[in-house]
């Protein structure tokens, strides 16, 4: 599903742009299904026959998925990390109507602000941009190795999560809590990262 989701129709009749010689394939040819517009991108993995806490997961990728990650939200979470909590006014907080929210955006709704998920993995997708057929090869190594290992993983922490709501439920919930809270940081930290590197290579010549 996530290979879908990052597909520009490569190797296909629509494939307009091979090996990507023709710069960002977000800009060439048709609209693909992973476009630079991308705000959030998701796959629900959805269980029956254990706690939906722990049978839910909610896999998030911020911006453009052929440049993001990923990464396992539980439906169990009690909080999510700040990073992901940085906008001030929000659908769900703001006092205007969602048409006024959508369409008519506060100044500072629209603001860079290095310290938001958001802003940071579209910077990274905006440098990958510059050079496209160079730098995606290695953030996609990079951000697949994740995936993976969190993949991976899944089976031997929901046999422990099991357990454990089975005696304690809500030392289960934190433990989740802790575990989808350190992985979103990781990959957070993991972007700004690949930003200075690629920051580097581009702009300090």
């Amino acid at each position: 599903m996530a290979d879908i989701l990052r597909f520009h129709y490569e190797n296909t009749e629509l494939d307009e742009n091979p090996g990507y010689e023709k710069g960002t394939p977000h800009s060439v040819g048709v609209r693909k299904i992973c476009v630079a517009t991308t705000n959030t991108s998701f796959i629900a993995q959805l269980r029956s026959g254990m706690p939906k806490e722990i049978g839910i997961i909610y896999w998030l990728a911020t911006g453009s998925p052929c440049t993001g990650v990923y990464v396992p939200w539980y439906l169990g979470i009690l909080e999510i990390p700040h990073q992901w909590q940085v906008a001030q006014e929000t659908p769900l907080n703001s006092k205007r109507s969602f048409l006024d929210y959508h369409f008519d955006p506060a100044p500072e709704v629209l603001q860079f602000n290095d310290a938001s998920a958001y802003y940071t993995f579209t910077e990274l997708e905006n440098l990958v941009s510059m050079n496209y057929k160079e730098e995606i090869d290695w953030v996609r190594i990079e951000w697949k190795k994740t995936e993976r290992q969190n993949i991976e993983r899944q089976p031997y922490l929901e046999k422990m999560l099991l357990e454990m709501y089975n005696a304690d439920p809500d030392l289960a919930i934190q433990f989740l809590t802790d575990y989808s809270k350190g992985i979103s940081t990781e990959v957070f930290v993991r972007a700004k990262d690949m930003i200075h590197t690629l920051k580097t290579k581009y702009m300090s010549h």
